[in-house]
């Protein structure tokens, strides 16, 4: 049985479950503005097979649990 996935261009607020297949093409950091030596959050660049893009961010609560994982690339 294969997977179905929702494409980027689909999502929309008045669903709250989504199922999509991205690559990360784009990801950086941004310093604290207290201590730019800390993480404030991690944006990014998705794009799904069809070529749509769209851009998320963890916030600073997340970032133990998604920054390993979350790679450029992948």
């Amino acid at each position: 049985m294969a997977l179905l996935y929702d494409s980027v261009r689909e999502i929309n607020p008045m669903k709250e479950k989504w199922s999509i297949k991205i690559k990360v093409i784009r990801l950086w950091t941004t310093p604290d503005f207290y201590n730019p030596e800390n993480h404030c959050n991690i944006e990014m660049v998705f794009v799904d097979e069809k070529g749509d893009k769209i851009q998320a961010t963890v916030k600073r609560s997340l970032l133990l649990r998604f920054g390993p994982i979350l790679h450029e690339g992948s």
